[in-house]
């Protein structure tokens, strides 16, 4: 009984997301090369060269189309509510989603077999098994890879650390929870709010959209002001910031960003829609982020 409730608590343990998954489109590209380099180098489990096609170029076209897959793999598994957020990742979730997308690596191994090779032969269980083994086999490797980075995560000996970490971002919201007071130059429109509450807010021309989370649900309340003017009155809040032209969001309620340097997504905490980090705020946008992980 003692054993079962430790594994349990064990695939319940917070760790940090591998980053081939973290980071879906640069994880594939790696993964891509990785299999490539490996594959040349290595020439494992009898792989061969396709009838028209030199054994070099039938193993980057198999390791394209893998790469491929990967990354929509990965990008339909962060669409799932149980993989999305990355603030409570677990070693469990970690596990699951990397079975999942290199069985998705197995399986695409064998499809693109059928553009890259003749097909006459290889409609049966027994290539599709054997595609499914070496797929997984080879696509292993660089998850365990990054995975391995994190081990002192999965034995325990950062458990503290992380969850320490994790504290420390949740308080810096916390230490703020005073009243805010927003003005406007309608006095009607004067809007007051926790720091914890707020999860972003959106100009709409001489509008400003606040969407706060109150009573267990997310409420949207307009008034008649500018997003430059709200800015301002936010500036003394660290985990608030501008993210574009149009957008002002709350860091510690990010769920999940993608992206790069030419901009980001951000998925918020109970909000379907995606908010924007354009260019010319991508650049300093990872330091922010990385201090509320």
């Amino acid at each position: 009984m003692e054993i079962g409730k430790r594994m349990i608590q064990w695939f319940q343990r917070e760790c940090p997301q591998n980053y081939i998954l973290a980071h879906p489109l640069s994880g594939s590209v790696i993964l891509s090369l990785f299999c490539f380099f490996f594959l040349i180098l290595y020439r494992p489990l009898a792989t061969n060269p396709a009838r028209f096609f030199s054994y070099e170029i039938t193993m980057a076209m198999y390791c394209l189309l893998i790469g491929v897959s990967v990354f929509v793999l990965i990008l339909i598994l962060k669409q799932i509510p149980y993989f999305s957020p990355r603030a409570d990742w677990s070693i469990l979730k970690e596990i699951m989603a990397i079975a999942l997308v290199l069985l998705g690596v197995g399986v695409a191994a064998f499809f693109a077999g059928f553009i890259i090779e003749e097909s006459a032969d290889r409609w049966n269980i027994a290539t599709f098994a054997d595609s499914v083994k070496n797929g997984i086999l080879i696509g292993m490797v660089p998850f365990l890879l990054f995975t391995a980075m994190n081990a002192r995560y999965w034995i325990g000996e950062e458990q503290e650390t992380l969850l320490s970490t994790r504290e420390t971002r949740l308080s810096q919201v916390e230490k703020s929870e005073v009243p805010l007071r927003i003005t406007s130059p309608l006095k009607k429109d004067e809007l007051h709010f926790y720091p914890g509450e707020f999860i972003y807010a959106e100009s709409d021309y001489n509008y400003v959209r606040f969407f706060l989370f109150r009573n267990n649900e997310v409420q949207k309340v307009v008034i008649r002001n500018t997003i430059a003017s709200i800015e301002k009155q936010l500036a003394h809040i660290p985990c608030i910031t501008r993210t574009h032209r149009a957008y002002l969001v709350n860091l510690a309620k990010v769920d999940a960003a993608t992206g790069n340097s030419l901009g980001f997504r951000l998925k918020m905490s109970g909000i379907d829609a995606e908010i924007p980090v354009s260019r010319s705020y991508a650049k300093d946008f990872p330091a922010q982020y990385k201090r509320y992980r």
